[in-house]
């Protein structure tokens, strides 16, 4: 039902907000059937997105068990990633899976994919985060 909603399909396309909420409201029924990468991977990886869409997609990704290939494919479009707040955003939640104490029991292997690609990223990547005035739109 709100899968046109989420992927942009309907006169709301450019009400990000809706959009955004509307994946907020499918994340559980989307991570229940397993369908996360589907949903949520194709929104993180245009760069031609919103970045409220594509954070609000990131999060809801991360609230299922990815696979060490959606990190993969992540890690590689921040090669690329033009959008500082989406850079950001991706970057400090990394570090966040990376080092956190409370994960859940299922969370363990997002830790431990967070901190491997953390670590790859930091020594290897060209472009790091910038958290200096006047970069972020909201």
């Amino acid at each position: 039902l709100l899968k046109p909603i989420i992927l942009g399909q309907t006169k709301h396309k450019d009400m990000f907000s809706i959009r955004a909420k509307a994946i907020l409201a499918a994340t559980p029924g989307i991570i229940d059937a397993g369908l996360e990468e589907e949903y949520f991977l194709p929104l993180i990886m245009d760069e031609y997105e919103n970045h409220e869409v594509r954070i609000m997609a990131f999060d809801s990704l991360m609230k299922g068990i990815p696979s060490k290939t959606t990190f993969i494919k992540i890690v590689t479009a921040m090669y690329w990633e033009r959008d500082y707040e989406v850079f950001n955003y991706i970057f400090t939640s990394f570090e966040r899976f990376a080092t956190s104490q409370k994960m859940q029991p299922c969370g363990r292997r997002t830790k431990e994919y967070a901190r491997y690609f953390l670590k790859y990223w930091k020594e290897h990547m060209w472009l790091s985060p910038k958290y200096s005035f006047g970069i972020f739109k909201t």
